[in-house]
């Protein structure tokens, strides 16, 4: 009775509802204060995403195997559900119950049929539970087939929500031995792919790394252009200054900002006094001819 009893407890702990877990768990351990001794089957949990129908069935024979009455019959089925499940159903009895989750959840072939077209799968998703969908959404949407074409549409069915064409084109499905191994191959595919991207990750740095060495990258680009417009302005202005003849002015020469007197001095090109050979009237003469 003790170990029964610590089993109750963990699955009053196990869900979201504590205050009403902790009252059904203290009205089952009421039930078996009141006298019962019989060694219990472990109950099946439903939290809406396999099958409702599978499920029932399977509690049922729990139900008969453990021998319970109504009144711990709902409650049982009460504690075995999680999630939405447990959100939507309706009723006191397990007659209605039963009904409000068929009603919830039971999928009719047209229901299968229409989820499996729009069926996409998240990378972050857990493979095998997305694999227990499609199962049940093709074991619905095709009850005329034998099992092995039922598995092969299932693989086909989730390779299409992946949409890999990697993983497609490698994937040869035909040698795996049975469903659960195709899955345990898709997953091993994409730890594969984690693990080939943590190492591109260490080899270049993490994306916001990459992100600050573009920007990086940026700012010096135009940094550059800058210093280079710079330095295109001053190399014109020295090619100017250098191009630039200076005049006599009366036998003065004011380059550099000083003045010197050169009225004493003789052209060496035309032999007069008061200039020098650089400033030769007779350079403007050359040129215009």
């Amino acid at each position: 009775m003790a170990h029964r009893g610590r089993r109750v407890a963990r699955g009053a702990n196990n869900n979201d509802h504590n205050d009403e877990e902790n009252n059904l768990a203290a009205q089952i351990a009421a039930l078996l204060r009141d006298g019962d001794r019989r060694r219990s089957v472990k109950v099946p949990r439903f939290d809406g995403r396999s099958s409702v129908a599978k499920f029932l069935e399977v509690f049922e024979e729990v139900r008969d195997i453990n021998r319970w009455d109504d009144r711990e019959t709902a409650l049982q089925l009460k504690l075995a559900l999680d999630g939405s499940a447990r959100e939507c159903v309706t009723g006191d009895t397990f007659e209605e119950m039963s009904d409000s989750l068929r009603a919830r959840y039971e999928l009719t072939q047209d229901m299968a049929l229409r989820e499996l077209k729009h069926l996409r799968f998240d990378n972050r998703s857990n493979i095998h539970e997305f694999g227990e969908r499609v199962r049940h959404l093709v074991d619905v949407g095709y009850p005329a087939l034998d099992d092995d074409q039922r598995v092969e549409i299932a693989i086909r069915e989730v390779l299409d929500a992946i949409g890999d064409k990697v993983l497609r084109r490698e994937f040869k499905w035909r040698q795996a031995q049975n469903f659960a191994d195709a899955l345990q191959r898709i997953q091993e595919y994409f730890s594969d792919m984690r693990a080939d991207s943590r190492l591109r990750q260490a080899d270049f740095g993490s994306d916001q790394d990459l992100q600050q060495l573009k920007k990086t990258v940026s700012e010096l680009s135009s940094e550059v252009l800058a210093l280079k417009t710079g330095m295109q302005e001053i190399l014109k202005a020295v090619t100017a200054k250098n191009n630039y003849n200076p005049r006599p002015n009366n036998g003065q020469d004011r380059s550099n900002g000083h003045t010197k007197d050169y009225s004493t001095y003789e052209c060496r090109k035309c032999k007069k006094l008061g200039h020098l050979a650089r400033s030769c009237p007779l350079n403007d003469n050359e040129t215009k001819n």
